[in-house]
């Protein structure tokens, strides 16, 4: 190369030799000196830096030597090979030569090794991970994919024709397959999963990934003639049960791995194929199925949304605003008071609102957490039915896990509904002036970030502009806060049953 291609070349070349020893230096640093909990180390991780190091310092001596024996006009471009150069000062050029050679060739060996290795060690996630992340998930993050399970129901000959979720390795997507093949083992994800914080010798979402790549590497290599269920074979079955869907995991993961959804693939098959829950969830759901929602009879919610002296909006009626109060509201006397004082602040602002009532069942969340897919999607129709005999602006609701399924779950079901977050509304009403409060409390109050609104929904600023113009200044702040909010242990189902390993979550949130 000569002129501006020569000097391109020169800059880039040395620059990106820097970078790399730089980088080969921190990750040395992080697995041999700080050694944290969560990144494993193995021979192969040693070997692969030793590698790109032994590549990038031959290469620094294949031009010092040259600029050495040859002289270059523009050796200041290239600072670490003019600096090399000088430990070959006074060589006699038909050493240099042959010593050049020599270094040349072992710097081409190391080179096409590293390129003919690339499939068969971890260099292979310069290839799969921008790949992973190219098609990752475009919905939205709380969005799960699934079938009808009726028309499945209807399609299927036979039990065995019946397939829901995932039972084995060979019925993994491809898309799925990709993020098996994507996973790093940075153990990014176990720095923040709640699971693995609470007990670390059992659940962790990259053992997951690695423990499902596993059953697909040993099916390729045929290792077995039949292939096993992943629940009984790869993983226990107590074990997909221990996620809270949080979705720390996902936010985290540099490749952009879709844990959550994987998993509830797994979840679905359990539940609807094998017909194995945790007891406490299976009664749960038992009851769900009885009243329509997992808590208590819909007689109660109609007693007490009597007492709330709230307009009940029936079939065939307006409204601006329709709110979905929830079945934690409902249910929980200590959680009511949440629904009264919002409705006496919409009542205030001359906001012309309603509610369900009766016809207002669970919106299907718990079912759909715990793999109970039939069940959900029944809820879900019949919900999405009810909604649409009625006429309104904006589907209102304080629930972060009824928010989720009524934005984005129940699209699936033909219901685009207008969404809207109690917390995102009031914020609206006190930006206009319909609520001027003012601030008299001396108390503090701190925020915690609920993983369905926070992580799912991208809501941060909304509660805490409330809270602050309430408080006449900023609330406090957790320690894990926003996107790294730490869950608060009843997701994924977890409020309906009690799974005990390690240390309680809710314990190491206040912590």
């Amino acid at each position: 190369f000569q002129g501006w291609v020569y000097v391109f070349f020169s800059v880039a070349s040395e620059l990106a030799g820097i970078l790399i020893l730089a980088g080969i230096v921190m990750a040395a640093y992080r697995r041999y000196v700080i050694k944290p909990e969560t990144l494993p180390n193995t021979a192969e991780d040693g070997l692969v830096l030793l590698l790109i190091t032994c590549m990038v310092v031959t290469g620094y001596l294949v031009e010092g030597l040259r600029i050495a024996l040859n002289g270059d006009a523009w050796k200041a471009l290239s600072p670490v090979g003019w600096g090399v150069s000088s430990f070959f000062d006074g060589i006699s050029e038909k050493t240099g030569r042959t010593l050049h050679a020599s270094l040349w060739w072992t710097h081409t060996v190391f080179a096409l090794g590293w390129i003919a290795l690339i499939p068969y060690t971890k260099f292979v996630h310069l290839l799969s991970l921008p790949t992973n992340v190219f098609f990752s998930k475009l919905k939205p993050r709380g969005e799960l994919q699934r079938p009808d399970i009726e028309k499945l129901m209807e399609s299927a000959e036979s039990d065995i024709d019946l397939k829901i979720g995932v039972q084995k390795a060979d019925e993994f997507t491809w898309k799925q397959r990709m993020d098996f093949d994507s996973c790093v083992s940075c153990g990014r994800c176990e720095e923040v999963c709640p699971a693995y914080l609470s007990d670390r010798t059992y659940f962790t979402p990259r053992q997951l990934i690695a423990r499902l790549k596993d059953s697909l590497s040993a099916l390729e290599a045929g290792k077995n003639e039949e292939t096993k269920d992943i629940i009984g074979g790869v993983l226990d079955e107590e074990f997909i049960w221990h996620c809270r869907t949080c979705c720390a995991c996902v936010e985290v993961c540099p490749a952009l791995i879709d844990h959550v959804d994987t998993l509830m693939e797994l979840r679905r098959n359990e539940v609807l194929i094998q017909g194995r829950m945790p007891e406490e969830a299976s009664r749960a759901m038992r009851l769900f199925e009885t009243n329509g929602n997992p808590f208590a009879p819909q007689s109660e919610r109609v007693e007490w949304i009597d007492q709330l002296n709230v307009r009940v909006v029936g079939p065939g009626e307006k409204v601006d605003v329709l709110y979905w109060i929830g079945c934690l509201v409902s249910f929980d006397p200590q959680k009511r008071k949440i629904a009264s004082d919002l409705c006496r602040l919409l009542a205030k602002c001359g906001v012309d609102f309603g509610v369900l009532g009766a016809a207002e069942k669970c919106c299907g969340d718990p079912a759909r957490v715990l793999g109970q897919e039939m069940l959900f999607q029944q809820a879900a129709k019949e919900q999405v039915e009810l909604l649409k005999q009625r006429e309104f602006k904006i589907l209102l609701t304080g629930c972060p896990h009824c928010y989720n399924v009524l934005k984005h779950e129940y699209r699936q079901f033909g219901g685009d509904f207008r969404v809207v977050h109690h917390t995102e509304y009031l914020q609206e009403l006190v930006s206009r002036g319909a609520i001027k409060p003012q601030p008299k409390t001396t108390r503090r109050y701190v925020y915690h970030d609920p993983c369905y609104l926070g992580r799912y929904q991208g809501i941060y600023d909304a509660p805490r502009a409330v809270l602050r113009s309430v408080l006449g200044r900023q609330a406090l702040e957790m320690k894990n806060q926003r996107r790294k909010s730490l869950c608060c242990g009843a997701g994924g189902g977890h409020y309906f049953m009690d799974l005990r390993r390690g240390e309680r979550i809710n314990n190491l949130r206040v912590k």
